[in-house]
């Protein structure tokens, strides 16, 4: 199975294939109108599939090292539990809520 890296890769040397291609038959003028074109949709199509690969590669990357940071940055309040004296709760970690700051989330 190809990582999206792979498959960038895989697009990106496609599409160079394909551009090498239509170049060597612009330089011998062999503008055959519909492989040409076909040669010109061919590498677009290429650096479409291997920019969208990419860019999904990143926006993971970005995603996980955000949702990181915001974990870490992320107080905690923790509340006792309300029905341990009435309903004989055993909650072994009974933390009042913090007092510096009552509305975190």
């Amino acid at each position: 199975m190809f990582s999206g890296v792979d498959k960038t890769v895989e697009a990106l040397l496609h599409g160079q294939d394909c551009a090498n291609h239509l170049k060597m038959q612009l330089e011998n003028h062999e503008t055959r109108s519909l492989q040409t074109e076909v040669l010109v949709e061919t590498v677009l199509d290429s650096f479409s599939i291997a920019l969208s690969f990419f860019m999904s590669i990143t926006s993971r990357h970005h995603e996980s090292s955000s949702q990181n940071m915001f974990s870490k940055s992320l107080k905690r309040c923790y509340y006792r539990c309300a029905y341990a004296d009435d309903q004989n709760c055993h909650a072994t970690q009974r933390v009042q809520m913090i007092k510096d700051n009552p509305y975190c989330l």
